[in-house]
Parts: structure tokens; sequence; C-alpha cells
């Protein structure tokens, strides 16, 4: 074993805590280990053990460096029994025993049996009332082993580990923050050298005190300082450092180099494998870290957690994530049940089930949580955005973040968050006026929420000017917002008139690397239009053609295609009972019992009013509960993602333009257009997208709206060439069906089939609002899906929805 580092720091301590009755001479023995390694202590503790074999003071120092310095609690364990058996009344050894015992997790009642011995022998041993206050602790028995710290205290009321200790527990109590930071704040003014202390300060304020961030970094660095080469105070200051934005390099250097002090710590294995689970590339090594955690500390339900989400990910281990996730789950479970006043193990159910889409699960957990401590703001924006994001119950969400702003009014997330939802209320824009300016008084480091409050003043209140000063603020904030450099850039080009600002806007966005083909495009029109400068416009859109095909003829104001009237069955066919010809087939697969609306509803074309009624139309989007909704689109996401092989991709085409500046179209290739006629409201914008593993769960917005998401399954995920090879000379099909209150005639759509089929193997299309997909291809490649579906859908189904 590698040497740790000297007992010194041990041996001061316990030199200073022995019982006052030191007949055995421990102390002499103790102060013979000063400023030797502990692999040289292990070797004198042995020496003096075999040398003397009836001496219990030998047996229990071996006992003392085996546990306290080489952490071998199994061979610490033996040697302070025969030291024990050879003197029943030596208190010293039994309180080593409990400590030996204690780390060994699952022998904490015999722990506390032999803590309790040591008592009996010495009533007034401060470090032993210490040393039964933490296994109390950890039996969840909060009371009782407040009472025991309380004990110590009093027995010994400069004793700085004891109000460490006390800290510790009052910061896990509801409504305990200021007895728990007093304690803490008490054991640095008795020792200001202590790293244990600053270490204990650190932690609460880390998870305790909403603003107390820049002091707990401070706190841990100086328990570094105290303790160098001590691992536990760099895991603390890598999970702060973890807290925030592009500082992952740092936190994975500090957890190597707490790895490399304590290659034993699970803790540090545990934290840099979450770090390197959300790095590209960094899954394996992820995994053989959670691995070794577990390995270390099977106890430890955050590794099990890890490791779980990390194996959810992948193909084929569903059964070795369902396994982990399930002791995770067990393991909090535990804990909180054995102590129904704690709420951190509820908290961290609900985030683990919030991350395995298990929202009910995840919503009864967070309450529960906040029934055991309702004052706490984090758990209460957590359940928020849990409402809000994936249960789409805006009201309820709405009440969560209020209460979170009351139990700490600095947080600005929730401040933000809330003005997401009061802008969706045209009778509250006030309000979220006020929220979102509140979320940027109080962070107003943080771009993003500037850029938000940008996106509203622009898109709800028409105040283009503040809007603008808005987005200056985030880009100075955060240089790398791209989509608040366009924004800005637009508003300027288009509302105000800025033009030369609105160029190095651009520019700027163009710099971020991110989403910079519409924000060059959009150049390129300035350059034209406003500047004057074609030659330069020219060049843009040259390059962009050069780079993707799809931005071929583009002119800066849409996509020039012809279009033939009269041909255009993506407004006047593409009826799903329209007869094929011969060599396709179709198959559909039922989604949602239906049919959700009657045909009367059922109106495609939105061309305004008519007489036959026309411009009546639902989707499902209108008819459907959230949850319902929700439902659907996750159904149809993961069965399109079941029908993927490793090179293919769905070409998905959009019945409406989606917007260039969202953010998810920055992860997905993708070409928006609109159909050049005279009836632009007719034939109107529409969207085409390249969809894979990696990304095709951002399209799950687009079901169910309009009804106009259709898509054809092709090889090699070559979106380029796939744009290259459809029929643009014809309209785009986007799952727009004829009926018979449709005031366009049907035409025949077989051609337009067989030709966009050339390029792929297979079309979906949803159907009848959504209660079913309809697969349509050639006779083979059908009879190979239905096969297919067979064998994948049960399983589908047997999964949570």
């Amino acid at each position: 074993m590698r040497p740790r580092r000297s007992l010194l720091v041990y041996l001061e301590d316990e030199l200073r805590d022995l019982p006052p009755d030191d007949a055995r001479g421990t102390a002499a023995l103790l102060q013979g280990l000063a400023g030797l390694t502990v692999d040289e202590a292990v070797a004198r503790g042995r020496a003096l053990a075999e040398r003397e074999p009836q001496r219990a003071a030998a047996h229990a120092l071996l006992g003392y460096v085996l546990s306290a310095g080489a952490r071998d609690e199994v061979a610490a364990e033996v040697a302070l029994r025969e030291a024990v058996r050879l003197d029943p009344t030596y208190a010293w050894a039994w309180l080593r025993l409990a400590k030996s015992l204690d780390r060994q997790r699952a022998r904490l009642a015999e722990a506390e049996a032999a803590c309790r011995r040591a008592l009996e022998l010495e009533p007034g041993y401060a470090r032993a009332w210490h040393g039964l206050a933490a296994i109390l602790d950890q039996a969840g028995r909060p009371v009782e082993a407040e009472a025991a710290y309380r004990e110590s205290i009093a027995r010994a009321p400069s004793r700085a580990p004891s109000w460490v200790g006390l800290g510790g527990l009052l910061g896990y109590r509801r409504g305990r923050d200021d007895e728990a930071e007093a304690a803490l704040r008490t054991a640095i003014e008795l020792e200001p050298n202590r790293a244990s202390a600053w270490r204990g300060l650190a932690n609460f304020l880390l998870y305790d005190k909403q603003d107390g961030a820049e002091e707990a970094e401070a706190a841990f660095r100086r328990a570094i300082e105290l303790e160098p080469d001590n691992a536990r105070p760099w895991v603390g200051l890598a999970e702060l450092l973890d807290e925030r934005d592009d500082r992952d390099d740092e936190v994975e250097a500090a957890l190597r180099h707490a790895i490399e002090l304590e290659p034993g710590l699970a803790a540090a294995r545990d934290g840099l494998a979450e770090v390197l689970a959300r790095a590209r590339g960094g899954e394996r090594e992820a995994e053989a870290l959670y691995r070794e955690a577990i390995e270390l500390e099977p106890w430890c339900a955050s590794s099990w957690a890890g490791l779980g989400v990390l194996l959810d990910d992948e193909r084929g281990r569903e059964a070795e994530a369902k396994a982990a996730l399930d002791e995770a789950v067990r393991l909090y479970s535990e804990r909180a049940a054995r102590d129904p006043s704690d709420a951190w193990p509820c908290e961290k159910l609900g985030a683990l089930y919030m991350k395995l889409e298990r929202d009910e699960e995840a919503e009864a957990a967070f309450r529960e949580a906040l029934a055991r401590d309702p004052n706490h703001a984090w758990t209460w924006s957590e359940l928020g955005d849990l409402l809000l994001d994936e249960l789409k119950r805006a009201a309820d969400a709405e009440v969560a973040y209020r209460n979170a702003i009351a139990c700490d009014p600095r947080r600005a997330w929730d401040h933000n968050r809330l003005g997401e939802i009061l802008r969706e209320d045209r009778q509250r824009l006030d309000e979220a006026e006020a929220a979102f300016r509140a979320a940027t008084e109080r962070r107003p480091e943080a771009g993003f929420m500037w850029a938000d409050l940008g996106d509203f003043l622009w898109d709800r209140r028409q105040r283009y000017a503040d809007a603008a000063d808005a987005f200056r603020e985030a880009v100075g904030r955060d240089a790398t917002l791209a989509r608040a450099w366009r924004r800005l850039a637009r508003l300027l080009h288009e509302f105000l008139d800025e033009h030369e600002e609105a160029e190095w806007a651009y520019r700027n966005a163009i710099e971020t690397g991110r989403g910079t083909a519409p924000a060059r495009g959009m150049l390129a029109k300035l350059l034209r239009e406003q500047l004057g400068r074609s030659e330069e416009a020219d060049a843009l859109y040259r390059e962009l053609a050069e780079e993707d095909d799809c931005y071929r003829g583009f002119s800066g104001n849409t996509v020039a295609f012809s279009l033939v009237e009269g041909k255009n069955p993506a407004h006047r066919g593409w009826d799903p009972y329209l007869e094929l010809s011969p060599g396709f087939a179709a198959l559909d697969v039922q989604l949602l019992d239906g049919p959700v609306l009657e045909d009367v509803d059922y109106i495609t074309d939105r061309s305004g009013p008519h007489p036959m009624g026309a411009n009546r139309y639902l989707s499902l989007v209108n008819v459907l509960s959230a949850e319902t909704l929700a439902r659907y689109r996750a159904r149809v996401v993961a069965l399109l993602g079941r029908l993927l092989d490793d090179d293919d991709a769905w070409v998905v085409f959009v019945g409406q333009g989606l917007d260039r500046d969202d953010d998810d179209l920055m992860y997905i290739s993708h070409f928006i257009g609109a159909v050049t006629s005279h009836d632009l409201e007719l034939n109107g914008r529409f969207s085409i997208l390249e969809l894979q593993p990696h990304n095709l769960s951002r399209a799950g917005a687009w079901l169910g709206v309009y009804d106009g998401v259709s898509g054809l399954l092709a090889r090699e995920g070559d979106f380029k060439r796939v744009l290259g090879r459809l029929p643009m000379d014809d309209a785009i099909p986007t799952g727009r069906r004829w009926c018979e209150k449709s005031p366009f005639p049907q035409p025949e759509s077989a051609a337009l089939l067989e030709s966009v089929l050339g390029v792929g193997r297979l079309w979906f299309e949803e159907l009848d609002n959504g209660t079913r997909l309809r697969f349509t291809g050639a006779t083979e490649a059908i009879a190979s899906l239905r096969a297919r579906l067979t064998s994948i859908l049960p399983e589908l189904n047997a999964g949570p929805d």
C-alpha cells in the first residue's frame, strides 16, 4: 500500500483526547510514532505486538495505525479485539474498536456497543461522546446524535472537532442552518488551523447557503493549504467548481489529484465519473470509475445511480442499467426510511427519477422531500423544473417557483423560470418583466438570463430598443451566446436600422462557431440590400452553397424553386386512403385510442375563410392533455429510434417554417424554405431536418403540431445527398392530407411517393390526428418492417411511456 502520509496530524488529536487515566502508557507509545510514515508505523506496531503479546496497549497501538493510517479495518479489528480481550477496562481501545467498526458501515450496532462500553469506563471521555454521536447520525437517529455532540462539547468546550460534527449534523436538519453555521464558525475560532473545520464550513456553505459559493471556495482552498495531501477538500472544491460554467477541466484536474492522494476514496472516483460521463468519448472511463467506486463503497447510492444512468443510454444494456438503478433507488429509499426528518435522500431520488423520465415518481419524491423540509429552495426549484418542462403543468410549476423564491429570494434561476411562465399570459406581462429583471439583478453575470429578458421584450412587448439593450448585456456577459448575437443582429438589422452595428453582431455570431449558416445568410442579405456591398454578399452565398446544398439558389429572401400549380399533394392530396400503385404497400402502427377528432373537424388546408369551412382546423396539440401529448411524442420518438440502423437517418418534413434561431436546430442538419406561389398562405413555409440517434429526441416538440410531420428513412444519413435527390420541382410532402370538405381536388400522388422513396426505404406520416403512424414503402420493405415491428413493439409497450 502506498504510504498515505505522516501520522503526525492524527497524533496531535489522539494525544490531546486520551482519557485522563493513562496508566497503560498509551501516550508514550503514540509519541513514538511521530514522524513515521504509515508503513513505518504499521511495522513498528507489529513488532511491538509480537515482542509483547500480552500487553493490551501494544495491540491497541497496532489497531490504531492500521485503522487511522492504513485504513485496513479488517486487520485493525483483529488487533483491537485482542487489546480489549487482554484488558476489558481499556476505554481508548474500545473507542478505537468502535471507530473501526463504524467504518465498516454495516456494523453500526457493534460500533455503538463498543463506544458505549468506552463511556461506561470513562463517562467524561469527550472524544467517545463525539464518536457515539457520529455513529448515531449514520444510524438515522439525529436527536440522540445531537445530544451526544452537545455532551462532548460540555465535557470539552474547546474541542473543535465536536463543534464541526454538530455543525454538520444541524446542516441537514430543518430550519437549523443558523445554528449549524454558528457551530462551524466556533470551531474555526477555537482552532483556525484545523483543516476539518474549514472543510466543514465549506460543505455547509456549498450545500445549505445559497449565496455562499465564493466563501465556500475560499474555505476549501484554506483546508487544502492546511492539509495539501488530504484528498477530501479537493473533492469538495471540484463539486463546487462543477456548479459553474466551463470549469470541467479544473473539476477533472481536482478529482484526479484527489484520487492520486487517496486511491481508496470512492467519492473522488464517483465525481470524476460524473464529469467524464457527460463528455463526449468519456463514457468508458466513466463506467470503470463508477464500478471502482462501487467496489470501494457498495452502499454509495450516487455511484449506482450514475452507473445506471450511463448504461441506460446504451442499447443492449438495459438489464445492467435497471439493476444499477434499482440498487440506487433501494439505497436512497433505505436512507430516507432510516431518518424521517432527512429530506436529502428524497431529493436525490427525485433527481434520479427525473433523469430517467419517471416523472410521476420524481414528483412524489420531491414532494416527500418538501414535506420533510418545506423551506428548501433548491427542491422547490427542481420540482418546478419537472412540472414545467416534463409534466407541462405550468400553473403547478408557478406555485413551486414562487415557493422557492419565498424560501430564498436570491435565487435568480427561479425568478427567470417564473418569468417564462408569466410571459405566456398577456394579462400578466408586467409581472413577467419584473421576474426577468429580478433574475438579471440577482445574477447579472448570467448572460443567458439577459438573453431571456431580451426575447421577452422583443416577442411580447415589441420594445425593440430595450430588447437590443438586453441582448447587448447578454453578449457582454457571455460572448459565446450565439443565439443572443443572432437576435441582436436581427433587431439592429430589421427593426432599428443600425446596420453597421448589425454587421458587427452578425460577425460575432459567426465567430462563435455555433449555428453560423443562418447568421451568414442574414449577413449576406444585409451586405447586399442595406450596405450596398453586393460582391461580399455574393461571396458569402457562394461559400454557403459550397458547404451545404440546401443553400443552392438562396437569394437572401426565400428558397427559389418552381411549383407547377395543380401538382401539390402536400396541400391537395396525400390521402391516407389513396390506393397505392403496384409494388408499394402500407402498414399502420396504432399509437393512441381514436379517432381523437372526427373527420368533420379534420380540415388540413388552412387557407382562410371559405364557404366549405376550410379554415376550421384542429390538431393533436389542441385536443390532447399535456400528459397524453407528451406520451404520444415519447412513443413516436422511441419507435422511430428503434427503426434506425447505424447508418440510417430520418429525413423529416415539417409543414411549418421553424425558427432559424431555435437553439435545437444548431444540433440538427436542416433546410428551411418557403414554396413560391401566388398564394403563400396556402403553400406556406416548410422545414426539412435530418434526425439521427443523438438528436432524434429533439424532434418530439414538432410532433402533433398541425399534423405536419412526415419522414423518409434514408441510408447513410447523408443529408446533402438526400436533398440533392429530392424532387424539388414538386411541393415538399409534409403529411397534409385531403378530406371531402377540402375545397381542393384530389390529385394523383403515386408519382410523388415513388420519387421520394427513390432516396430511401420507408416513408412514414402521422395519421388520424396522431392516433397512428402509417409506414409506406416497397412491398419487400414493408414485409421486413412488419417482422421487425412484431419483434420490437412488445418491448416498447412494456417499458415506461
